[in-house]
């Protein structure tokens, strides 16, 4: 949470833009000299200005990188696009392509800079999943029934909440093509003919029903299973509806 916060973030880039910026010069030029030091003190300050203005405009310090999305990724590669292309316009006027040896010295500083900038947000991701990467491990084994959408969230769910009392083994599915496949680093065991051999095998606790789209045919053949091996089954499921109305006095 400290480090997520916009005046850590806006450090942090500072000190990555920076560093691509250098590291730019120290690729491009081969005789890093006094003046391309004096080139690099007088150009510097200009790129953190028009980069850190950009990211701030882009709303990029309004987000929790924690939970980021493929859109917060896109705001981020489109901030770093025309951050990018106002310093290439920007010190092309005043300084002349030809003193950065052309283009290619910021398409460098792009790379550069999108690696770093990238790699410290995504860095929050890779923190908060090695967090709860073995959350569960000691708990009660699940089944989830369902390698789709709706799997996938209960999965998260599982994850976010620290539910200790549950350790997910895998996915059963009906469909014949996702068996054997890994979903969300779970393996997709077998299909429901196979429940119980997988049952017996991983010493399943509990299976949980992610999906609405089983034949009632099935969910009645499930449940007198779980019946007769002791297991609990519970239903996911996520739905809109509105709150009630209170009872004015």
């Amino acid at each position: 949470p400290v480090v997520n916060k916009r005046v850590f973030q806006a450090f942090f880039d500072l000190l990555l833009i920076s560093a691509s910026f250098y590291f730019s010069f120290i690729l491009i030029f081969n005789n890093f000299g006094s003046h391309e030091k004096n080139l690099l003190i007088m150009t510097l300050p200009i790129v953190l200005v028009i980069k850190i203005a950009v990211f701030f405009l882009s709303g990029l310090y309004k987000r929790f990188w924690f939970h980021s999305s493929v859109e917060d990724l896109l705001t981020l590669g489109k901030s770093l696009v025309f951050s990018s292309a106002g310093c290439v316009l920007f010190l092309g006027l005043v300084f002349g392509l030809s003193s950065f040896k052309g283009i290619l010295f910021f398409l460098v500083d792009f790379y550069l800079s999108a690696t770093f900038v990238m790699g410290y947000r995504l860095s929050f991701k890779l923190v908060r999943r090695l967090y709860n990467g073995n959350f569960g491990s000691k708990g009660k084994k699940v089944l989830i029934y369902g390698a789709g959408h709706k799997g996938s969230v209960a999965l998260e769910e599982m994850k976010k909440n620290g539910a200790s009392f549950l350790s997910p083994v895998g996915f059963i599915d009906d469909d014949t093509d996702k068996i054997g496949t890994i979903f969300h680093s779970f393996p997709v065991l077998g299909p429901f003919e196979d429940i119980e051999r997988l049952v017996a095998q991983n010493n399943i606790a509990e299976i949980l029903v992610s999906t609405d789209k089983i034949e009632k045919e099935k969910i009645g053949k499930l449940l007198e299973f779980c019946k007769q091996k002791g297991i609990m089954m519970r239903q996911f499921e996520f739905r809109f509806y509105e709150f009630p109305q209170l009872d004015s006095e």
